[in-house]
């Protein structure tokens, strides 16, 4: 089963409704198993099309997209496509442009254009255009990448979590390595398999390493780049690859000791006048899914490593959206991937955040 928040989109004061914004979707599952039932009965289906095919029509209170003899609702990211074909800016059309002129002059765009070819991607169950990409692509869907991934790993006791996030859909498995950088705070590593199955040219799958807190209990997880695998799977590429591909990725001791180090490091060393910056970071993406004080409760004598603790902590409420949780835990371990640098270079200092922080 999965645990789904709500992601229909509610707009007010737009030209064009959006209906759904799957952007906002974050649903965790169980298991494998059921992540891929989940996926392979999801009613999804691509349409090759010119957008001469395509028409902006109202339908009561509302703008629809007809396609043939089928319309749909708009989602923020088909809108978004639809919008970037025809060369419009998306405010100009949903906020600028008087709305009784918004169709006319879309529908006169899509007829200038319409021997341009494209692939649009169909949510059956809400009636949405949920993507539209170039007529060739030919993502990795879901429900395969995740056979791929129980066929590389048969084993499911290591796999800490299933978590889809927008579009992305993220598989967090632990490895063997354990250690304990800190008097009685626990750390594990792992690997984050990361895919997306709408296509874009970046859209390959993602392979990186992160650390686990043990002490949190709560899947706190910090995305330190201190290695990424994933232009091993750069396209073109098979199932088959993607599995055997998958099988061969490990975690050496070198690379285990360089990341201890830096955790090492970021517990003895004092933030002084950076709490500034830190605390202002932090505030602006959490400020409206979080109560955060106005007054920044770091000072000068706190440490790198408190600010990765509290992170760590308040990134897991579940009222943070999984797209912000991600970019917080990529920020904590940049930190982390910084000191790396330093370590390999011999450099006498850390450069973070545009600040060089002595090493020793």
């Amino acid at each position: 089963m999965a645990t789904t928040k709500k992601y229909i989109k509610k707009t007010k004061n737009q030209n064009i409704p959006i209906v759904v914004d799957y952007r906002k979707r974050d649903e965790k599952f169980e298991s494998i198993n059921a992540a891929i039932d989940y996926f392979a009965r999801r009613p999804r289906r691509n349409l090759p099309l010119m957008l001469g095919n395509c028409r902006f029509i109202e339908d009561g209170n509302n703008v629809k997209i007809e396609m043939g003899d089928d319309r749909y609702n708009f989602s923020s990211k088909g809108l978004e496509d639809l919008l970037g074909n025809l060369n419009v800016p998306e405010s100009f059309i949903q906020y600028i442009c008087p709305k009784n002129y918004v169709i006319p002059i879309l529908n006169n765009l899509l007829e200038k254009k319409k021997k341009t070819k494209i692939l649009c991607w169909i949510d059956e169950t809400n009636q949405a255009l949920e993507a539209i990409t170039p007529p060739k692509a030919l993502p990795i869907y879901h429900h395969a990448f995740l056979e791929s991934y129980s066929q590389a790993f048969p084993e499911k006791d290591s796999l800490l979590e299933i978590r889809l996030i927008g579009y992305s859909l993220h598989l967090r498995r632990l490895s063997t390595f354990k250690e304990e950088p800190v008097p009685g705070d626990y750390f594990q590593f792992g690997i984050e398999f990361s895919n997306c199955d709408i296509y874009s040219p970046n859209s390959y799958p993602q392979v990186i390493a992160f650390l686990y807190r043990l002490i949190c209990k709560n899947g706190s997880t910090i995305r330190s780049m201190l290695k990424n695998y994933s232009d091993a799977f750069r396209p073109p590429i098979t199932l088959v690859e993607v599995r055997d591909r998958m099988r061969k990725i490990t975690l050496d001791s070198t690379e285990v000791g360089l990341a201890i180090n830096a955790i090492h490091w970021m517990a003895a060393r004092q933030i002084g006048a950076h709490r500034k910056n830190i605390y202002n970071f932090i505030h602006r993406r959490l400020k409206n899914h979080l109560p955060m004080a106005e007054e920044n409760p770091y000072s000068e004598t706190s440490t790198y490593f408190h600010i990765f603790n509290d992170v760590t902590q308040m990134i897991q409420h579940p009222q943070v959206p999984g797209s912000v949780r991600c970019a917080l835990e990529s920020w904590a371990g940049s930190l982390i991937d910084a000191h790396i640098d330093s370590q390999v270079r011999h450099a006498p200092y850390v450069r973070w955040e545009d600040r060089l922080i002595p090493l020793n």
